[in-house]
């Protein structure tokens, strides 16, 4: 898990408190979740969840973290991933930490594009068959979207279709409104 999933983490706790009800008061609340958080943090969310959803169906007290850890669901290998070289997986936990946006590039190709004051975006990569290339994150042992960041045409492109889906998008909310 990362930082930036602290609150969608919180939320999975408060769920295992709803089943298995304990009297904490703010500050112990806090704590523990710091403390399973720091606990759970080398498993994906995704995992952590089912986890806690497994935990739900056989345990009789609030889990430990070493019980949590034991209920988390066995990942099957996916052997035909590739792993993420360590700049790949520098520049993608860089662009996780800034949510997949940074401050806009002066490079050539963008200043072709004309598009030196839009931030640059992290866009995912596809396959030929138009699926996401999903590879192998070591560092933290998960599987994500392989993904770049967007310059020049690219990047003028990806604006261009946000664009579009929002005037979509409010043309269809305008449409709806109206009946």
């Amino acid at each position: 898990m990362t930082e930036t999933e602290i609150f969608a983490f919180a939320d999975v706790v408060k769920g295992l408190q709803r089943v298995f009800p304990k009297r904490w008061d703010e500050h112990e609340q806090a704590q523990l979740q710091r403390d399973y958080f720091k606990a759970l943090r080398k498993f994906p969310l995704s995992q952590v969840a089912a986890g806690a959803e497994a935990w739900m169906q056989r345990g009789k007290f609030f889990p430990k973290p070493a019980e949590w850890i034991e209920a988390i669901p066995k990942r099957q290998s996916a052997p035909d991933l590739s792993v993420m070289s360590d700049e790949q997986t520098r520049e993608y936990h860089c662009a996780e930490a800034l949510r997949y946006k940074d401050k806009p590039c002066g490079c050539l190709s963008c200043r072709e594009a004309e598009v030196t004051e839009k931030p640059l975006r992290f866009v995912p990569e596809v396959n030929p068959d138009g699926t996401d290339r999903r590879v192998r994150d070591g560092v933290r042992d998960r599987i994500v979207v392989a993904g770049h960041w967007a310059h020049g045409f690219e990047l003028a492109r990806w604006y261009a279709a946000k664009g579009e889906f929002y005037e979509q998008f409010y043309a269809l909310c305008a449409k709806k409104g109206a009946r």
